[in-house]
């Protein structure tokens, strides 16, 4: 049974005349207006909330299927009587049991609730399960691709120092720290394309733990100069002596150079030149 009386339908070149000959007073195209339920044409393509002859479920349809199906019965019904409901209460999937029906998504597509052997309940599409695209909330890619099982893992580290390694909420405000006084530019050439800018460590992140938050520790680089860098100088035990001798061999010295001088100045060692060579 459909439950609305009326409907919001928008004036358009198509259904104008058909309406109008209904007895309804055009007004422009694109507004919206108010039909009697009896009044809409067959090929109307709108949802109307519509109760389940059978199960008295109430959901929302396209009046047009209606008309074509002749009759209101929500889609679990329809395969109930036919035989084909499949109901997956109970069963298990890899490492879900499925709790209960959860309703349709967007795409009308049935949804379950499932339990995960870690304790998480989430909800899932039944076609994901049944297929194997969907096999736990989440835990069973962390245990396959985390900790011993990644590729990557370096069993000679320590507790502490993968701890050091990642990347904290400390180091995400540090780094947007050092775009904003940098007033979002290359210190070095001056480019000012935001989502290519890079927050670096004057003195590395490995060596000088004590500075690894200092505001004054951190320059603003593109991508090009940042790379530009690390290839020169390496990763690891980088220090102010390689960051001005590289940003010398980019442009006249600068009074940012002299500011970055003075602020480490206990940290400058003098660098041989090729003539002292």
């Amino acid at each position: 049974m459909i439950i609305e009386k009326t409907v919001k339908v928008k004036w358009s070149p198509r259904n104008k005349s058909y309406y109008v000959g209904k007895g309804y007073a055009y007004t422009s195209m694109r507004d919206g207006f108010d039909v009697v339920l009896e009044d809409l044409s067959c090929g109307a393509n709108i949802d109307v909330q519509v109760r389940c002859d059978s199960c008295g479920d109430v959901r929302k349809a396209r009046h047009r299927s209606l008309k074509r199906t002749g009759h209101h019965n929500c889609l679990k019904c329809c395969l109930a009587k036919a035989g084909k409901y499949n109901d997956l209460t109970g069963k298990r999937f890899a490492r879900l049991v499925v709790a209960g029906r959860n309703g349709r998504s967007k795409q009308y597509k049935a949804e379950w609730v499932c339990i995960c052997d870690c304790g998480k309940e989430i909800v899932v599409v039944g076609s994901a399960l049944i297929s194997g695209n969907t096999k736990s909330c989440g835990c069973l890619w962390v245990d396959r691709f985390t900790g011993e099982n990644n590729h990557r893992y370096n069993p000679n580290l320590t507790d502490e120092e993968r701890q050091d390694r990642r990347l904290d909420e400390n180091y995400r405000e540090w780094a947007k720290g050092v775009k904003e006084q940098s007033e979002y530019k290359c210190f070095c050439c001056g480019s000012s394309e935001s989502d290519m800018l890079r927050s670096h460590h004057i003195m590395s992140w490995d060596k000088y733990r004590e500075l690894r938050y200092e505001m004054d520790n951190g320059v603003c680089l593109c991508v090009a100069c940042h790379e530009d860098f690390h290839k020169q100088f390496g990763y690891g035990s980088n220090n102010i002596n390689q960051f001005l001798e590289f940003i010398a061999e980019q442009a006249e010295p600068t009074e940012g150079m002299s500011k970055l001088a003075s602020v480490f100045a206990s940290c400058i060692e003098p660098i041989p030149t090729a003539s002292a060579a």
